[in-house]
């Protein structure tokens, strides 16, 4: 056996902040977390916790893009466009880059935050 098994913790934070956000893998019997024993798990542990923190970062960063887009299409009020669109196709092109998001996905959030824009 390869894992040792915890039962979840009960309560906690709901907010997400992506410095504090602990990485469970999580587990079919009552939704408990697995533990790793042997010292390769251990380490894939470690990376999984990592990267997952990592595509957070990404993932939260365009769709806050995303709510100013909405944000700003509601309020009608005028501000820079261009500067505006500079920054949201540089926050999906990187999470597209560092394969968080398909590139096709990437197209499709592009074009919706121009539509909002405009």
């Amino acid at each position: 056996m390869n894992y040792l098994f915890f039962p979840p913790k009960l309560g906690g934070n709901r907010g997400v902040d992506v410095s504090d956000v602990e990485i469970r893998i999580p587990n079919l019997l009552n939704g408990g977390v697995i533990m790793p024993i042997i010292k390769s798990a251990k380490k894939k542990l470690r990376q999984d916790k990592k990267r997952t923190r990592n595509n957070l970062r990404y993932e939260l960063a365009f769709k806050k893009v995303l709510d100013q887009a909405k944000k700003h299409k509601k309020a009608d009020k005028a501000f820079k466009k261009s500067e505006f669109l500079k920054n949201a196709y540089s926050v999906i092109d990187k999470a597209a880059k560092v394969k968080v998001i398909h590139k096709n996905k990437a197209a499709r959030l592009k074009a919706r935050v121009s539509k909002f824009v405009q």
